[in-house]
């Protein structure tokens, strides 16, 4: 909200660039402490605000703390900011960096703020003005090279402030800033378990009815450092030998083991919603219920507590390195029209297509088309449909399993779809569809549609390690 008169916050300076050392609104007169009112005019340049601070008596204990000529080299950087809402912004740190109970000038004028940064008093090695202009750099959306005379001017004035600030100090200031800026994108991003899934063709159970797998249980976090392999293949307590092959239906309790190490939980910052579980699987395997796994052999399922996810493990398996590139090109394109403007847009902009019209080259030239619905239940052994997502590159779809849709499936599904999850973004899609797996009467009734939900998550930013250098399935 404004804190002072005016309501447009970027202004031409004096010499006509983009800036917002003032507002626009014609002379703002401000109270600035004292009994001291201070009148900065519209498009004031450097030597007019100084000038109005010394008419004010300002400058006279203004530079009793930082040279003249440091603060308005200073002025002059903040004249080139072109971030829009940047009062705001500068307001916000400059009240970050204070006590709660000390008292800051009402208003985004940068020039005021600054000022009054200026002569407010210091409870750390450094003065709160540092610290201000510190923090201001690294705000979103200023430039970088701005951010760079922001900091280069700390370095120069640490020496020249009363009182000094070492080199020593100054980093300290930057590496308590760099802390907290971690501790809050840990609290922000999300972690991931991804469980991958390889399957041994040549072995199966002794009813030779269920597919045997290889698997290893990946964590990104945050606090990881980048991907970390779980153990996944724990030693028999009675012969010594690690269980190398599993059924779909044995790996929950793989899931039950990491979610029992308190050193694996450690490293999750947020374990309520910042969780997603990401299945990577070959095509064969997508129409299998992985949300359905039991957790530790009870009725609450997985998929209930986290959004559950899966990944075609075949999107980077294609024989033909030009048809391979071609469909990497078309994924990353549409991975980036989603980031770029699509994610914002409400559920009802899903697309729906019934499986069997679904056409390689028509997925391809819509540009838009980044969030498919299959509008008909997909039956394990329809793989042409993931072969012809993955030629097309699509990175988010959404289907029903008709294997556990019961004796029929609802013809409006869709439409049953689009309501429960009424008011998502399609960013928030993850979540809307465990809420949907949470559901009272999706628990009670296995049979309930939202129960055959899948969701294909394909983000390219983040490849499956099969096909890094860590050694997964290698």
């Amino acid at each position: 909200m404004p804190r002072g008169a005016g309501a447009d916050r970027e202004v031409v300076n004096a010499q006509g660039s983009q800036g917002f050392i003032n507002r626009p609104t014609g002379p703002v007169t401000q109270h600035f402490g004292d009994n001291a009112n201070v009148t900065i005019n519209q498009g004031a340049s450097v030597n007019e605000i100084v000038d109005a601070l010394r008419m004010a008596g300002i400058l006279s204990r203004l530079t009793t703390r930082i040279p003249e000529a440091q603060f308005r080299q200073l002025l002059d950087i903040v004249a080139r900011v072109t971030l829009p809402d940047a009062g705001e912004h500068l307001y916000r740190v400059c009240r970050v960096t204070l006590p709660s109970t000390a008292h800051l000038v009402n208003a985004e004028i940068p020039s005021l703020l600054l000022a009054d940064m200026c002569e407010q008093s210091s409870s750390k090695a450094w003065p709160p003005l540092f610290e201000c202009i510190e923090r201001f750099a690294l705000v979103t959306g200023i430039e970088p090279a701005l951010a760079s005379e922001f900091q280069h001017w700390v370095d120069v004035s640490a020496s020249l402030a009363t009182p000094p600030s070492t080199a020593g100090e100054i980093e300290n200031l930057r590496r308590e800033i760099r802390a907290e800026a971690l501790r809050s994108a840990d609290a922000d991003a999300l972690s991931w378990l991804q469980v991958y899934l390889e399957p041994d063709w040549l072995n199966r159970t002794q009813q030779r009815k269920q597919a045997l797998f290889r698997v290893e249980l990946v964590l990104w976090s945050p606090r990881t450092n980048g991907p970390l392999v779980l153990q996944s293949e724990p030693a028999d307590g009675e012969t010594g030998e690690a269980k190398v092959l599993w059924t779909l239906d044995e790996i929950p309790s793989l899931l039950d083991q990491v979610f029992l190490r308190r050193e694996t939980i450690a490293l999750i910052p947020d374990i309520i919603t910042g969780l997603v579980i990401e299945i990577v699987a070959p095509s064969d395997f997508l129409v299998y219920g992985f949300e359905h796994w039991k957790r530790k052999n009870t009725t609450d399922t997985y998929g209930s507590y986290h959004p559950l996810v899966v990944r075609l493990r075949d999107r980077l398996a294609i024989p033909d390195p030009a048809d391979q590139k071609r469909a990497d090109d078309y994924w990353h394109f549409k991975w980036n029209t989603f980031r770029n403007g699509v994610c914002r847009l409400d559920f009802a902009a899903v697309q729906w297509r019934p499986p069997e019209d679904l056409d390689t080259f028509e997925l391809q030239d819509n540009p838009d088309l980044v969030c498919l619905g299959l509008s008909s239940p997909l039956l394990p052994g329809q793989r042409e449909v993931f072969d012809t997502l993955r030629d097309a590159g699509i990175p988010i779809a959404i289907w029903l399993r008709g294997n556990d849709l019961g004796a029929e499936a609802p013809a409006d599904w869709p439409q049953r779809i689009a309501a429960s999850i009424r008011g998502a973004s399609l960013s928030e899609l993850r979540e809307a569809v465990k809420k949907t797996r949470r559901l009272k009467v999706a628990r009670k009734n296995r049979s309930y549609f939202s129960n055959a939900l899948t969701l294909l998550w394909d983000d390219p930013d983040r490849p499956p390690l099969k096909y890094e250098a860590q050694g997964v399935f290698v």
